[in-house]
């Protein structure tokens, strides 16, 4: 029987007899919280938990299995998951609040406050019914959804979803025939210096990297040469020359629309990166430039001669040696922190860093410049800086793999703290390829020196020796797949296939279920973009377009409110109407009140502000005229000058 009867049929009848739903449910389950558990979640569960009983007891099945998917992941839902079903329940505690059947002020919603207050047991009943007409409500949007989705324009679906020749895609660059160069080698080899020198001298030219930080590295560097060079980058444009001769930019934003004579491409090897490595594959089949000079690994010259040919463009590789010697220390440090001037110990966690900062100042009697991963790319760039510089007293360098890319470091010795690290979800050994990328910042080439001195690697413990002798010999692995997902154009036809109330989100969801690619590529990973659109569909009036523009928007689930900041910027951007930074409200202003921090606390809280100012700007480079950015630059160079000052004072995390 058809799924719309099954609807009908529940909508009119039996559904919403709420109370014989609420029979269905163990009394003790309500006097059961566990102490780990909020109200909230328990009363969430117990709802799932009576409305799955009820329609098992109606005998309703549903052959395409919708409410076995969608009772499991509303098990799952919390506020830094499921973003959908968390305002299921939002929205569930907001009916209580404004209804008048006996609910009292002990009952609100304050975001995650609510959770933490005990909830009256004369509510108790009342809200489960609320909570329960909201997921059966949710339900039957689902399953309509799902239905529109599976049987609509099916045809047409597989057709925007089958791509068997990526290259085809972006037709301007197939319009003539370019060469590709490749100029591949360790670090400190000399290849992007080669590549840059021809980019140089090109009337119009492109630099793209994987880093902001590159990319402000190339924008002062080609200018201070006398080269008229501009900056693109997802969170800021600098545009200094009307008619620049050279763009350097992130690659994400790589335009394949300008024609150009030269482009340069860097860290190629990224383009087997299942997040990111989409961008690269964009650039190697879509840059419309007569020349394209590619940066990387040894790793990727069969792939991309693969594609190369496949594309009919020319191929060349250049291979390069290190322009000094590498080598393995004879032995480990054997637990003690013997450290001299130019040595670079290597950390794995923000913790462990800034415990060795505290033992390695405390008994060299110096500060020690510091490095990692959720620093803002200028105070990376700051501290690399005291730490080259001869005027300075930071010899001594902390970091953790942040250092792999990016950053010209006058190290002269890498000592690995650890060889593993914590990938998320468990301890793992840190890939020998990432072993090779760090250990090759030691000795550094400097064209100022008469005779390069080589660089050395070694560990601080016994233990971790042998594993970094292995890791340095481990042969070089070829990559075999470019990893790819469909030009913002190709995913917006395809959402057209559908009427305009179906979620984007699960739009993508049936694109990247159906999306196929062939020979030398793989599917990108769709579900960075998931957790946006869960905090974009709740934004009314809010476009289909400006959806799929806002999917690369860099905020993560650790960020402080981060539902409700994309939320409010997605709402001026659907009414037009404009804020400046210090209009949003939730963004913690009173942060800069508190100055230069002098705790750990106040620094991770400082960096998480940092991240929220990118998000703005981000956000703002793509709608200036409603996200205004003017004020959002001051506060972000503020940020990060506080930032440096802290690291000053925070010795242990």
């Amino acid at each position: 029987m058809k799924l719309s009867f099954f609807i009908s049929k529940l909508h009119i009848g039996s559904c919403y007899s709420f109370k014989r739903l609420y029979s269905t449910i163990p009394i003790s389950v309500h006097k059961k919280f566990l102490p780990r558990d909020s109200p909230g979640t328990i009363l969430w569960r117990s709802a799932l938990s009576g409305m799955e009983t009820y329609f098992a007891k109606q005998n309703i099945e549903y052959p395409t299995g919708y409410l076995p998917i969608f009772l499991e992941r509303c098990r799952n839902a919390r506020t830094d998951q499921e973003i959908t079903y968390y305002e299921l329940k939002k929205r569930a505690l907001k009916s209580l609040i404004s209804s008048r059947n006996e609910i009292t002020s002990d009952i609100y919603y304050s975001d995650r406050e609510y959770l933490r207050r005990p909830l009256h047991q004369k509510n108790y009943t009342s809200y489960l019914i609320h909570l329960q007409r909201i997921i059966a409500d949710s339900f039957f949007a689902y399953a309509r959804f799902r239905d529109i989705l599976e049987n609509t324009n099916v045809e047409l679906q597989r057709q925007l979803t089958n791509i068997r020749n990526p290259g085809e895609l972006y037709p301007a660059a197939r319009s003539q025939k370019r060469h590709i160069i490749m100029h591949v080698g360790p670090t400190n080899s000399g290849k992007t210096y080669h590549a840059l020198q021809r980019l140089k001298q090109s009337e119009k030219g492109i630099y793209a990297g994987p880093l902001r930080l590159l990319a402000h590295e190339v924008f002062n560097r080609l200018n201070a040469d006398g080269i008229k060079c501009n900056l693109i980058t997802g969170e800021e444009i600098r545009k200094p020359h009307v008619i620049p001769q050279v763009v350097s930019c992130t690659v994400e934003m790589c335009r394949s629309e300008t024609s150009f004579d030269v482009a340069v491409v860097d860290e190629i090897q990224m383009i087997a990166d299942p997040d990111r490595g989409f961008a690269w594959t964009e650039c190697l089949l879509g840059l419309n430039a007569k020349e394209i000079h590619l940066c990387g690994e040894e790793s990727a010259v069969n792939l991309v001669k693969a594609i190369s040919e496949s594309t009919g463009d020319d191929f060349t590789v250049h291979h390069y040696n290190r322009l000094n010697p590498l080598k393995v220390a004879n032995r480990s440090l054997r637990g003690k922190l013997k450290l001299r001037e130019g040595d670079c110990l290597v950390a794995f966690s923000r913790k462990d860093i800034f415990a060795l900062k505290k033992k390695v100042e405390e008994k060299m009697g110096k500060r020690t410049a510091v490095i990692y991963g959720s620093l803002p790319p200028e105070v990376r760039n700051q501290q690399a800086s005291l730490f080259n510089s001869d005027s300075h007293e930071e010899k001594i360098l902390l970091a953790s793999d942040a250092i792999g890319m990016g950053l010209n470091l006058t190290v002269k010795r890498i000592i690995f703290h650890t060889l593993k690290k914590f990938s998320g979800k468990e301890i793992i050994d840190i890939p020998a390829s990432q072993v090779k990328q760090i250990a090759g910042r030691a000795g550094r080439h400097q064209a100022s020196d008469s005779e390069q001195s080589p660089g050395v690697v070694t560990t601080l413990y016994k233990e971790d020796y042998e594993a970094l002798k292995f890791a340095m010999k481990v042969p070089i692995k070829n990559l075999t797949r470019a990893c790819i997902k469909p030009p913002d154009y190709v995913f917006q036809k395809f959402c057209t296939l559908f009427p305009s109330d179906v979620p984007v989100r699960m739009i993508l969801e049936r694109y990247s279920k159906l999306f196929k690619v062939h020979g030398l590529y793989s599917p990108s990973n769709f579900d960075v973009n998931f957790f946006t659109l869960d905090l974009l569909e709740t934004v009314r009036d809010l476009t289909v377009e400006d959806k799929i523009s806002l999917l690369g928007i860099p905020i993560g689930r650790q960020l402080p409110n981060a539902p409700e900041f994309v939320q409010v910027l997605g709402k001026h951007i659907a009414t037009g109407r404009r804020m400046q930074v210090y209009d949003h409200p939730y963004l913690p202003l009173d942060i800069i009140d508190k100055g230069v921090p002098n705790t750990n606390e106040e620094l991770v809280d400082l960096e998480k502000f940092h991240k929220m100012i990118v998000v703005y700007l981000w956000v703002s480079l793509r709608y200036p005229n409603i996200i205004l950015p003017e004020a959002a630059l001051v506060l972000k160079k503020l940020t990060e000058g506080l930032l440096a000052k802290g690291l000053v004072n925070i010795q242990q995390a």
